[in-house]
């Protein structure tokens, strides 16, 4: 059972601790592996008590919701995660997309890529996940923005930096998408 049938399963018995966990844990597979609004409706069914085990529980849903004036971060029980500002940063940057707003969330993507672990410009590579999701974030909000030099390039370092097994669809996903920019808009030698 991959991440995405253990989370439906765990949010539709009313299982909110194990729901919440496997947020925590796996937001990144999460999020490729359910539809939006599949994945906005379960989050949607979890309890205040899931909000509070789990802030990314909360960053996802409001992310998933951009139109919901009333959302509010609920508060959490113990010490916020190291990384918690990262992931608000990515999942606010996943709002403006959703609501419209493209160019704010690549704008957002590319400051906090910069300021995250130097990026893969200071030799890292995207190996971890979360970096690489920054970065596939970034490049295909650049694409929304219209920003199609940025998003090329981008698309293409992550396509050639050094990643894991595990993470091998984000080169995939990259290689496409930098095809479809050099059919659409380059040169169709390469995107072949």
């Amino acid at each position: 059972m991959d991440i995405g049938e253990r989370f439906i399963e765990a949010a539709l018995e009313n299982r909110d601790a194990d729901a919440a966990a496997l947020v925590e844990m796996w937001p990144i597979e999460l999020w490729y592996s359910l539809p939006p609004y599949q994945l906005g409706t379960l989050l949607a069914r979890l309890s205040p008590d899931a909000h509070q085990l789990s802030p990314t529980v909360s960053l996802l849903s409001r992310a998933l919701t951009p139109d919901d004036a009333t959302f509010r971060m609920p508060r959490r029980r113990g010490p916020v995660p190291a990384n918690h500002h990262r992931r608000a940063s990515i999942f606010e940057a996943a709002r403006r997309r959703f609501s419209g707003d493209p160019v704010g969330a690549y704008e957002l993507l590319a400051n906090l890529r910069e300021n995250v672990a130097g990026a893969s410009r200071s030799g890292v590579g995207p190996t971890d996940p979360a970096l690489a999701f920054v970065l596939m974030q970034t490049a295909e909000s650049a694409l929304l923005a219209g920003r199609l030099r940025e998003a090329l390039g981008l698309f293409e370092e992550l396509a050639a930096a050094p990643r894991t097994a595990d993470m091998e669809f984000f080169a995939r996903r990259a290689h496409l998408r930098g095809a479809l920019i050099h059919q659409l808009h380059g040169n169709t030698c390469v995107a072949r």
